[in-house]
């Protein structure tokens, strides 16, 4: 499973795309099929041109990102005359925050350990929790697919909520989980009732709402780790790397999202 998916994340990836069509181009040139290398070397730097257009990435990203009810992106954290954090009037029962990525090889710090999607939407949680006054519980997902498979990403999670001062009774782990169907299957089975919020990456979105449909209007979602803006002006840049691997973030969820649809879980 896990080669299959490194298959698809390399397919997904416009670089990889554009070499592989270049390599298909190059081998029919030696052949009687020269219209056809042609049209796929053609093909491969206009598809590379193309997705290094920050508009292109934009295109492709606001779908997933921009077109989605969500518990509210500015949530603010409010203190009275004494400096102690007053409750959110909007807080959830459960606030559950998915599982991105944590490096358990080399030597390194403890926060560089820790992948840019998973620090924010660690740290929005900790917000959230800070706004509910501490009424929320943390549920945090992700079992055993890290490099080191005895370490389960989970309890990785409960240390660092613990760091920042959330109290152990606060946290809720569910080490279960290679990937975003089964912790959320993992969540499901743990609910009975209350409001959850679902902090992830702004370009699961729509998977999650397909997947959390059996918790009907209690789920609210909070987006971090945007690639777009939501602004879609026409422009023509320089080649952009970002935009390549914006690109690539929005290939990839379109995928996960037919497979969901074709291969209902």
């Amino acid at each position: 499973m896990d080669i299959i998916k490194s298959i698809v994340v390399a397919l997904t990836s416009p670089l990889t795309l554009a070499l592989l069509f270049l390599t298909i181009g190059w081998i029919l040139a030696f052949t009687r099929a020269r219209k056809t290398s042609r049209f796929f070397r053609f093909s491969a730097f206009i598809w590379l041109a193309l997705c290094s257009q920050t508009f292109f990435a934009d295109l492709m990203l606001y779908p997933l990102e921009h077109t989605f009810r969500t518990s509210g992106q500015n949530i603010s954290i409010d203190k009275n005359s004494h400096g102690d954090v007053e409750q959110n009037s909007a807080s959830p029962d459960y606030i559950h925050v998915l599982a991105c990525y944590y490096n358990t090889s080399g030597n390194m710090t403890e926060v560089s350990r820790w992948s840019e999607c998973s620090l924010q939407r660690n740290i929005e949680a900790y917000r959230l929790y800070t706004a509910s006054a501490g009424k929320a519980k943390i549920i945090v997902t992700g079992g055993n697919f890290l490099r080191e498979k005895e370490v389960e990403y989970a309890l990785k999670a409960v240390d660092f909520f613990v760091s920042l001062g959330v109290p152990q009774e606060d946290l809720i782990a569910l080490p279960n989980g290679k990937n975003t169907y089964e912790e959320v299957k993992a969540v499901i089975g743990f609910y009975q009732q209350g409001d959850v919020w679902v902090v992830s990456s702004a370009t699961h979105l729509t998977r999650l709402s397909i997947l959390y449909e059996p918790l009907g209007e209690n789920i609210w979602y909070q987006p971090v780790d945007f690639h777009s803006n939501g602004n879609l002006t026409p422009s023509v840049t320089l080649p952009s790397l970002s935009a390549l691997t914006s690109c690539q973030h929005a290939f990839y969820e379109y995928f996960a999202l037919a497979k969901l649809y074709l291969i209902p879980q």
